[in-house]
């Protein structure tokens, strides 16, 4: 709408992950190497299970990128800060969706599985529902993330809100 230029890579990791993905490093060197020089606003999510590789690859493009979160493990990662000046990073923003939950799965069929007693498909669960995100404020003319906030809003925050 303003005009801005921005540009926004996904990523999938490797450990832990479906054999035969690409190696991460060598994906975002490419993918950025595409990027026009003039789109300063870089965002990228990376798609992965281990916070070490998520944390390596942040550190790895460090500078080169605006903003790097991870995504996968629906767990929120205690993290959030700007590397160099320049990127902002957090290892996992966490999910949206049940948090009365086993990663947004019916508890009970989560443990019954761990516990060898369960092989029911798993159903996504519906208690306690937050929003987890970020904010980021990015300089559109050189691409630092000068501020990151993580957004937390649990549904219940605004039930109690609405009835008083």
């Amino acid at each position: 709408k303003t005009g801005t230029r921005y540009a926004v890579i996904n990523l999938i990791g490797i450990s832990f992950m479906k054999a035969g993905n690409s190696c991460p490093f060598k994906a975002s060197d490419e993918l950025i190497r595409r990027i026009p020089d003039s789109v300063k606003i870089r965002v990228l999510d990376f798609h992965a299970e281990a916070t070490s590789e998520k944390q390596a690859l942040g550190h790895y493009l460090s500078e080169r990128i605006s903003l790097f979160y991870g995504t996968h493990t629906h767990t929120p990662t205690a993290d959030d800060r700007i590397f160099k000046n320049h990127t902002g990073f957090a290892t996992d923003v966490g999910m949206t969706g049940a948090y009365d939950s086993v990663i947004g799965i019916k508890k009970e069929a989560s443990i019954a599985r761990f516990i060898g007693t369960g092989k029911s498909k798993f159903e996504p669960a519906r208690n306690d529902p937050w929003l987890c995100a970020l904010i980021a404020d990015v300089d559109k003319d050189t691409g630092q993330c000068k501020t990151l906030e993580r957004l937390r809003l649990k549904l219940s925050d605004f039930d109690d809100k609405t009835q008083s």
